[in-house]
């Protein structure tokens, strides 16, 4: 009798505990946007770097989560006075259509630390990021 109360207890402890790593695995989707959080653009002719302050909840599409579909998107943006990103649009996409409206919404969430030219915040325009989408 003992043996099978010990053995039913462990059954129990293995199950909690493979629930507890599928339920961290379906909640660890995650990204990096390459590049960290400084990023090149240009203002006229000039490169620049900008720094990111923050950026908004990256979301997988539950959809591409459930058949263990991974790819990127290629963004290029504008990055206004204000900070605020501006004329966000997709410049590559892999696969297509896929990822498109959550990587434009996890992008348009930036703000940067406005560029100031001679003290004045100026807009830095042709920003590019790529957004991986992988599954962990």
């Amino acid at each position: 009798m003992t043996y099978r109360l010990t053995l039913n207890a462990l059954f129990v402890v293995l199950l909690l505990l493979a629930g507890s790593v599928l339920a961290a695995d379906a909640t660890s989707r995650s990204t990096t946007v390459s590049g960290g959080t400084t990023s090149l653009g240009y203002v006229g002719d000039e490169q620049v770097t900008i720094t990111r302050v923050s950026s908004g909840r990256f979301l997988y599409p539950k959809s591409a989560q459930r058949r263990s579909i991974e790819g990127e998107v290629t963004i290029e943006f504008n990055v206004g006075i204000d900070g605020k990103v501006s004329s966000a649009f997709i410049v590559e996409a892999n696969p297509p259509g896929r990822f498109d409206s959550s990587a434009l919404r996890y992008v348009n969430s930036f703000v940067y630390e406005p560029y100031r030219l001679n003290g004045t915040p100026v807009e830095v325009e042709r920003i590019s990021v790529r957004i991986p989408f992988r599954l962990r």
